[in-house]
């Protein structure tokens, strides 16, 4: 009786196909895998450069409310770095600015010293700004 046996040249093209269909289908799945992920770490990127700016807020009412000088040395010298804000930030702008009135609009102009602090930052990861006015008196 004469069996039929599988030759050494067809085990090796079966695992080697196998081995290819593996690899495909495993490098989908990790991309999948990426691309699901992606939003949730754009939420949460955001809700905590959302926290920093209310952590901003509140350092500025609490402690630097009469003092906005300081709390502008504060911000200038936490910026770049994990600051006492909670977070890092990118300073695009921060001007002590006068606001004049006319006809229903305003215009603003920098000057050396003011009870208007106007920042401008971004976050860490470059994909978020806002603009914050902290107004002492």
């Amino acid at each position: 009786m004469i069996t039929k046996r599988f030759t050494l040249i067809e085990l090796i093209i079966s695992v080697v196909i196998f081995a290819i269909v593996a690899t495909a289908t495993g490098t989908y799945l990790q991309n999948l895998l990426v691309n699901v992920s992606q939003p949730g770490k754009l939420i949460t990127q955001s809700n905590e450069f959302r926290s920093m700016v209310h952590n901003m807020r509140g350092e500025f009412d609490e402690n630097y409310k009469n003092d906005v000088s300081g709390f502008k040395t504060l911000f200038d010298s936490s910026a770049g770095k994990d600051s006492v804000f909670g977070g890092t930030y990118t300073i695009l702008r921060s001007d002590f600015v006068e606001l004049t009135e006319s006809t229903n609009t305003y215009t603003e102009s920098v000057v050396a010293s003011s009870d208007i602090l106007l920042v401008k930052i971004r976050n860490s990861q470059g994909s978020e700004e806002a603009t914050i006015v902290f107004i002492g008196g």
